[in-house]
């Protein structure tokens, strides 16, 4: 009774919002960093000139991917060959300027890139930061469709930027078996318990459509028809350009743990899609002993392809919009139907391809979280269309708080108040949790 209460109210709190929906400021997408192209922080002149020489730096093949943020204030980006692999693939923003804009400095340094064999770091696409100040790099060892070397999970402490942690990915769990396809893209990592102590990632397969597992014990591949493209949205539109993308999982979030005692729940979709999905981490991590994972659907409740998402503290979903050249969000608590999806930032210029996106806590900006967005006109760059004497890649960044006021992304003051009530004490001994309540929720709105 007291969750149909719950629900009931929540219902008519959603069908009343739209009509109570205040005036939203216009947001202040501020801009980070901006470069024409990328440029590194060589050891010397001379080291440049012979990677020019050999072929192994052009900067009109190299693309910025993903970037985070350290609490010590480094900015990490990860940079990939459109043909052959990057000089450095993971990197830090120096305070260096050349022509281009901030010059790249390898991460950790030089030596993980000049070594020949298996070693060194060869292709991240993207990274994740977590709350022990752990950083996670996906190497997916693929270079020209081609794996070079092994898949590998890295882990580096960076309060002493050594390597902690290093998993080799078997060939036939990092790409699909069938079909022989693979490429990880992007690593989802979820902590738990006390300094980190339980870590599980979850790692996005763009080519060979799966989801790799590493729950700190086992290492196990996932296979769904929802991690599969849509031929119908394969072709991606930017302004006047399209290309052609039949990728499939690729960006992903997890949402965060509100009450406690609470689970997460794994948000993601196919590059190519419109739709949403979403599914319980208890499930995920238990399906390696055979239980079946539910996926709810939000189908095509997208505009557009959205390349890269990241969820707030309050549990709305940023996403970017490739044909709207658009910020969109979403609120977890909400159900995933069109009209809960919104736009809440639009830059024609700026905004082209959101490849990497990231939700900055409090504690690394020391101010209110924010939203980072890097930005690269992938479009341009593999159409060789690009002008690298303009601005064609940036971060940019902005508060949480100016994006979603007055939409509904915000999660309503009165929607948190009931959630945690419904949290108490005597339901928590009772073991409801917020999975349950959510279920009521997405039946009632």
């Amino acid at each position: 009774m007291k969750y149909l209460l719950l629900a009931l109210a929540l219902a008519t709190l959603s069908l009343t919002s739209a009509a109570n929906v205040k005036p939203r400021p216009k947001p202040n997408l501020k801009s980070v960093y901006e470069w024409k192209y990328i440029d590194y922080l060589w050891e010397s002149e001379t080291q440049k000139q012979e990677f020019v020489k050999s072929g192994k730096y052009d900067h009109k093949n190299l693309i910025p991917i993903d970037v985070d943020k350290a609490k010590d204030g480094r900015v990490f980006v990860t940079v990939v060959g459109v043909k052959g692999s990057a000089p450095a693939t993971l990197t830090k923003v120096s305070d260096k300027v050349g022509p281009s804009g901030h010059l790249l400095a390898p991460y950790p340094d030089w030596s993980w890139y000049t070594k020949s064999d298996c070693q060194r770091i060869t292709a991240v696409y993207r990274v994740a930061i977590d709350p022990c100040n752990k950083l996670w790099v996906l190497d997916s060892g693929v270079v020209d469709g081609v794996q070079v070397c092994p898949a590998r999970l890295l882990t580096f402490d960076l309060d002493t930027d050594q390597m902690v942690g290093k998993l080799t990915i078997p060939e036939d769990i990092a790409r699909d078996p069938e079909t022989g396809k693979g490429l990880l893209v992007t690593p989802i990592v979820d902590n738990d318990g006390p300094l980190c102590a339980n870590t599980t990632v979850y790692m996005t397969d763009e080519e060979g459509s799966g989801l790799v597992v590493w729950n700190s014990v086992r290492l196990f591949r996932l296979k769904s028809e929802v991690f599969q493209p849509e031929e119908e949205h394969a072709n991606i539109k930017i302004k006047d350009t399209s290309f052609h993308a039949k990728k499939g999982i690729s960006g992903a979030a997890l949402s965060p743990r509100i009450f406690p005692q609470t689970t997460r729940f794994f948000t993601f979709r196919p590059l190519a899609s419109r739709s949403l999905y979403s599914s319980d981490t208890r499930v995920i991590k238990r399906s390696t002993y055979g239980d079946k994972i539910k996926f709810y659907k939000g189908l095509d409740v997208l505009p557009s392809q959205t390349p890269a998402q990241a969820f707030s503290s309050e549990g709305t979903l940023f996403y970017g919009l490739t044909e709207q050249i658009a910020i969109g969000c979403w609120n977890r608590y909400n159900k995933m139907i069109p009209k809960h999806f919104q736009i809440v930032a639009a830059d024609e210029e700026r905004l082209q391809y959101a490849s990497g996106m990231k939700v900055i806590p409090k504690v690394v900006t020391q101010s209110p979280e924010e939203l980072w967005v890097l930005t690269n006109k992938m479009h341009e760059v593999l159409n060789g269309s690009c002008d690298y004497d303009k601005v064609n890649f940036r971060i940019l960044k902005s508060s949480i708080t100016e994006l979603i006021t007055g939409t509904d992304c915000e999660m309503p003051d009165a929607a948190k108040q009931m959630l945690e009530e419904a949290l108490d004490k005597e339901q928590v001994e009772n073991g409801e949790d917020e999975a349950t309540i959510w279920e009521v929720i997405k039946e009632a709105i």
